[in-house]
Parts: structure tokens; C-alpha cells; sequence
């Protein structure tokens, strides 16, 4: 009888939307952390990007083909 022996179980736990387990009584632990209150610091860099020189003024004309995208500028 090892047909009978060799049977799988398996276990389903709920998820949430996205897929994570839900633990319906999580364990909390809470200690002070070793050496006292500790502070981090984080050093953060904004860049503000310039958007490209407005073009000259013109009659312009854009043409889709299906397999390229043309531009074309007239300065008359």
C-alpha cells in the first residue's frame, strides 16, 4: 500500500490582494534597541530636469507612415 503513503497535503492560508499571507495572530515583538535610541540619517539629492529649448516659430508638419514617424519643420 505505498500508493497510500505517498499522499500529498496541502495546507491553503489566506492572502490578501496582493498575495501576502494574513496571519490571523501575528506575533509582536517589541525590545529597545541595544546601545540606546538610535538616529539615522538619510541624505537626499533633488535634480529638476530642464525640458528641451522651445523650437523657433515655423509652420511645422508631423506624418505618420506605419512603419517610421517623420518630422518635418518649414521655416518660411
Amino acid at each position: 500500500s505505498s500508493a497510500q503513503s505517498s499522499q500529498t497535503v496541502v495546507q491553503k492560508y489566506a492572502t490578501d490582494a496582493q498575495g501576502l499571507f494574513q496571519d490571523p495572530n501575528p506575533q509582536i515583538i517589541r525590545r529597545p534597541a541595544t546601545g540606546g535610541v538610535q538616529t539615522y540619517t538619510q541624505n537626499i539629492k533633488v535634480r529638476f530636469l530642464q525640458p528641451p529649448p522651445i523650437p523657433p516659430p515655423g509652420v511645422s508638419e508631423i506624418s505618420l507612415s506605419p512603419s517610421l514617424f517623420y518630422y518635418y519643420y518649414f521655416d518660411y
